[in-house]
């Protein structure tokens, strides 16, 4: 058990009253603010300000520690002597944006431990997901890409799903699919300009919008790339969209390097 003294601007009340409940329930001791003149629009003189300053540095004295409410980073220069004065007091720093950040990184850890990736023969689930990034790619690119029609997109996909060398992975949380990724065995011969190899060649990898930012992405891409590993393949390729900007950073995150570009021009009549 500890006693905490919680700074901050008296704007945040929800986050004052958020982490008065959090620390209570963990067990500790919380001195806050006596009342939010900010936030409820509260008059009071500069005397007053003094003495609530002064009342505070109390609390701090007071305090193991001290909680700054710092949303979105913001601390005030109040803040700032409060926090000042609690470090040459030898009093430990918390801030709530790290604490919220760790709560949300704890939140997708669990998202994550219940997705389960699978392989897949199902060209209807792989349809319906492939929609958003169809549609992305048409908005892109309409000189290259038809509108969206369910019917040839599911034919598309039981033909690739008839050939041995076609492999799909689905993401799944629950029972509801999230993701997938498709990929190629390919082999490459020698010739007289290049060494023979093989490789695991990702053609497409599609996350439902929803669920974005939680890691689903990660999981498919490991998967292939313990699948390499297992096989002994010891390159993966893809490629990616140029104006697909936050894809490339995905892949770039992940280890991947451009090692060749297309290039193209359009030629007028």
């Amino acid at each position: 058990m500890k006693v905490i003294t919680l700074c901050g601007s008296t704007r945040f009340k929800s986050q004052f009253e958020e982490m008065n409940e959090s620390l209570t329930r963990a067990g500790h001791i919380v001195l806050s603010v006596g009342f939010f003149e900010k936030a409820e629009a509260k008059l009071v003189s500069a005397e007053e300000l003094d003495t609530f300053r002064r009342i505070h540095f109390k609390k701090i004295d007071m305090a193991d520690e001290i909680f700054v409410i710092d949303v979105n980073e913001y601390v005030g220069e109040s803040t700032r002597d409060e926090i000042e004065y609690a470090t040459r007091s030898g009093k430990k720093v918390h801030y709530y944006s790290e604490w919220k950040e760790a709560e949300r990184s704890q939140k997708n850890r669990s998202k994550a431990a219940s997705i389960e990736i699978q392989p897949t023969r199902d060209p209807f689930i792989l349809s319906e997901i492939n929609k958003e990034v169809h549609q992305l790619h048409e908005t892109w690119h309409p000189e290259r890409f038809k509108s969206y029609n369910r019917a040839d997109t599911v034919t598309f996909f039981k033909q690739m799903m008839a050939t041995s060398v076609m492999t799909f992975f689905l993401a799944v949380q629950a029972g509801k699919p999230l993701g997938y990724l498709w990929f190629e065995q390919r082999a490459y011969h020698e010739n007289s300009f290049k060494q023979s190899f093989a490789s695991l060649y990702v053609h497409q990898i599609c996350v439902k919008e929803g669920v974005k930012q939680q890691g689903v992405g990660k999981m498919l891409m490991q998967e292939v790339e313990q699948l390499a590993i297992r096989d002994g393949i010891d390159r993966i390729e893809l490629d990616v969209w140029v104006k697909n900007e936050s894809a490339r950073a995905f892949y770039e995150a992940l280890g991947y390097e451009p090692i060749r570009q297309v290039m193209s021009k359009t030629m007028n009549n």
